[in-house]
């Protein structure tokens, strides 16, 4: 029998732990590309050309309370900022297991909108990857 907790994974971007998760999906990473493309001839020839864009976007939902909105921010306005971007490492590791999803290069893609709610609410982050590198082993 297997147990999951989503309590056993980090998230960390820049060197920094994100925390104070949203209710329900928290992160979510959707790949630009699939590994492949096929074409197949008349004759029934099969051609597969191997893709090698391995970007990526992540989704990461938080508290508007959590302290990593703060941290999120200022990566956000340090890549608007900077002539050339403001780049940092991105990494989701499975502490319990060996599953991880890293990218050495990743930055803040989109603030979340500003909205001003009755009820406590979630705010979501866009992340930008440019070479997602993946293992799937929990």
């Amino acid at each position: 029998m297997s147990t999951y907790n989503p309590k056993n994974w980090n998230c960390i971007l820049g060197g920094h732990l994100l925390e104070g998760w949203g209710d329900s999906t928290v992160i979510s990473i959707t790949k630009d590309s699939e590994t492949s493309e096929d074409m197949v001839g008349v004759d029934g020839e099969v051609v597969v050309g191997i893709v090698h864009d391995n970007r990526a976007t992540g989704e990461i939902t938080l508290m508007r309370t959590s302290p990593s909105n703060k941290i999120l921010s200022d990566l956000y306005n340090a890549f608007k900022d900077s002539p050339n971007g403001h780049y940092v490492a991105f990494r989701l590791v499975n502490r319990a297991g060996s599953s991880e999803h890293k990218a050495a290069k990743a930055w803040v893609l989109k603030a979340p909108d500003p909205t001003l709610e009755k009820s406590p609410t979630t705010v979501t982050w866009k992340i930008r990857m440019a070479n997602l590198k993946e293992t799937h082993a929990e």
